[in-house]
């Protein structure tokens, strides 16, 4: 697969995605991605849907990667359909 992205960018956050606020399904809290790096190190933002079985097999290797301190995790709900409750 090729990418369009330069090699000297590739895995780096643009700063309008780190200033993107997010909210917290479980907590209702606000946050953005560069808050958590700033705080917590590198982030992994992985993008889901409850009914995707890829998905779910990724969140479970995120989970046991998370568990290792490697990075904060960050899952963003594509499905705009899903409610709070099918996340949790």
């Amino acid at each position: 697969m090729q990418s369009n992205v330069p090699a000297s960018s590739a895995g780096q956050p643009t700063d309008a995605l780190l200033a993107v606020e997010l909210t917290d399904v479980r907590s209702g809290e606000t946050f953005t991605l560069g808050d958590l790096a700033e705080s917590n190190g590198p982030v992994l933002l992985e993008t889901m849907a409850v009914w995707c079985s890829n998905c779910r097999a990724q969140q479970q290797e995120v989970v046991i990667a998370h568990e290792r301190g490697e990075f904060t995790s960050v899952s963003l709900d594509v499905d705009l359909s899903e409610s709070p409750e099918d996340l949790a």
